[in-house]
């Protein structure tokens, strides 16, 4: 046992001596924890209280569409804590004009945006799905893949929970009423539910029925 501690002692002055050893040991995984902490916002300077995670990234947009689903996709965004969604610029005088695609890609060249969304006119023309660009200027890996994350995740999930208020699943309100009536009808008949129960989960503007009631 005496023999075990002398060369414990042994060891441990012959590491404290050598510096390089303590430095690579302690302090560059500290100086790697603060900066992977400060990427991911976890230091507590963002002063917002929301905890753990990126804060106030500035997130550049440009809405060829004039769609209701962006300005959706767009409040999901802003609810996110990690963005700062920025849609339009100053103009003369107090006017506020609506960002284009050279905007932001000059913005982009200037560092005066890190990331952009860029959604063309033909965005939402296809049946299903969405056409979008995402516009980087990548300084830092982490920091793009983290936000390219993000921004898919946003945009998904409010692009499904709000599908159905796209044109392409619009129909004449007649026309659906028309094909409404009779499904009504044969499923309060058949499953002995009521009338007012079933008629709630079809939509009066689409022939697809409200999927968030009917869960």
């Amino acid at each position: 046992m005496k023999i075990i501690w002398v060369l414990f002692i042994k060891d441990w002055k012959s590491f404290w001596g050598d510096k390089v050893a303590v430095l690579l040991t302690f302090m560059v995984p500290l100086f790697v924890i603060y900066v992977i902490g400060n990427i991911f916002g976890i230091s507590g300077n963002s002063g917002d209280g929301g905890g753990p995670g990126p804060s106030g990234i500035q997130l550049a947009v440009v809405d060829e569409t004039q769609s209701d689903m962006v300005d959706k996709m767009m409040e999901a965004l802003d609810a996110d804590k990690a963005f700062k969604v920025v849609r339009d610029r100053k103009g003369d005088g107090e006017i506020r004009i609506p960002l284009t695609d050279e905007d932001v890609r000059n913005g982009i060249k200037d560092n005066r945006y890190r990331f952009a969304l860029v959604f063309p006119k033909d965005a939402f023309d296809q049946v299903f799905g969405f056409k979008v660009k995402l516009l980087q200027n990548p300084r830092n890996t982490i920091e793009t893949q983290t936000t390219e994350g993000l921004v898919q995740k946003n945009l998904i999930v409010a692009y499904f929970e709000n599908i159905w208020d796209l044109p392409v699943f619009k129909a004449d309100p007649e026309k659906v009423k028309e094909w409404v009536d009779p499904m009504v009808e044969l499923i309060t008949e058949f499953w002995d539910v009521p009338e007012g129960e079933v008629r709630s989960v079809f939509r009066e503007d689409s022939f697809m029925p409200d999927f968030q009631k009917m869960m």
